[in-house]
C-alpha cells in the first residue's frame, strides 16, 4: 500500500505491484561519487555555475565554489569523512552516477516499499514509534537545535549529529537498508506531479511516474527536517538541476532472474 492521508498529494492510500528489484544499503557517498567523477570527468551542475548553497537555519545562502566536494557547512571535506553521504548533487548528477554504476535512479513506488520495509507500511523507516538511540535517523533533533535554535525538532531526541552522518550510523529497517530516513534526501526517477495517485488504477504495476514535469521527486527527509516531513510517504520537489547540503542518492538495479 502506498500513499497516505496524511497531505493531498499522497492521496489517496493505494495498492502497487512492483517487480522485483534491489535497493543500495547505503546512501552513496562522497568517496564513491569522487571514483565517478575521476573516472568520467563529470562536472556537477553545482560546478557549472560556480556556486551552490549553506543553510544557515533560516534561508539558503548562496556561496561561490561550493560543490560536492563540501560539506553541509561548506567545507571541503576532509579524509576522515569520505564515508559521509555526497551532497550538493542535482537529479541530472544522480542520474549520470546511477548510469555509470550500472543501477538507475529508484522510482517512487520502489523508494517507499523499500523504505516501508514493504507491507509494514511503517510511517518512519524505523517503524511507527518515536526514534530512540540508533533506532532512528539523522533528522531534526535536539543536537540541531543547540546549533539553531529556533528551528523545529523531534523534541526530546537527540541523534548526536548537527549535519550529516556517517551513512549506517543507525540500525537499519527491516530490509536491511540504512539511513532510509533521514541524513540527506534521495532523488527519485519520476517527474512530479501532485495529482499523479488520483489519476491511476488501484491496484496499479510498476508505476514510472508522469512522462513530463517540473520538478523531479525526492524522499526520505534529512538531517534538518521535522518529523511531518521525514515520514516514508512524504513527497519533496526540486527542479532537476537543484543541489543543495541535504540532498544526495541512493540507487537501485533490477533484479534479473
Amino acid at each position: 500500500m502506498m500513499g497516505s492521508e496524511e497531505d493531498d498529494d499522497e492521496k489517496p492510500v493505494h495498492e502497487v505491484y512492483l517487480d522485483a528489484f534491489y535497493m543500495d544499503k547505503h546512501q552513496v557517498t562522497v568517496a564513491k561519487f569522487k571514483a565517478f567523477v575521476e573516472a568520467t570527468g563529470c562536472k556537477t551542475d553545482a560546478e557549472k555555475q560556480g556556486y551552490s548553497y549553506v543553510w544557515d537555519g533560516k534561508e539558503l545562502v548562496q556561496k561561490k565554489g561550493i560543490h560536492w566536494q563540501h560539506n553541509a557547512k561548506g567545507e571541503l571535506v576532509v579524509s576522515s569523512d569520505m564515508n559521509h553521504p555526497v551532497i550538493r548533487v542535482s537529479w541530472n548528477d544522480a542520474q549520470a552516477y546511477a548510469k555509470w554504476a550500472g543501477k538507475h535512479l529508484p522510482t517512487e513506488a520502489e523508494w517507499e516499499y523499500a523504505a516501508r520495509s514493504g507491507a509494514k507500511g511503517y510511517t518512519y523507516s524505523w517503524g511507527n514509534e518515536a526514534p530512540r538511540g540508533k533506532k532512528g535517523g539523522n533528522i531534526a533533533d535536539e543536537a540541531l537545535k543547540r546549533v539553531f535554535k529556533d528551528w523545529t525538532v523531534w523534541e526530546g531526541y537527540d541523534d548526536g549529529f548537527v549535519y550529516t552522518a556517517p551513512v549506517g550510523s543507525f540500525e537499519p529497517n527491516e530490509f536491511g537498508l540504512y539511513d532510509m530516513t533521514g541524513n540527506v534526501w534521495e532523488w527519485c526517477k519520476d517527474w512530479y506531479d501532485e495529482n499523479y495517485y488520483k489519476t491511476r488504477p488501484n491496484p496499479d504495476r510498476n508505476p514510472k511516474g508522469p512522462s513530463t514535469g517540473q520538478y523531479r521527486v525526492l524522499r526520505g527527509g534529512s538531517w534538518n527536517y521535522n518529523p511531518r516531513l521525514v515520514r516514508c510517504a512524504y513527497r519533496l520537489r526540486f527542479t532537476p538541476t537543484v543541489q543543495y547540503g541535504n540532498v544526495g542518492i541512493r540507487c537501485a538495479q533490477d533484479a534479473l532472474f
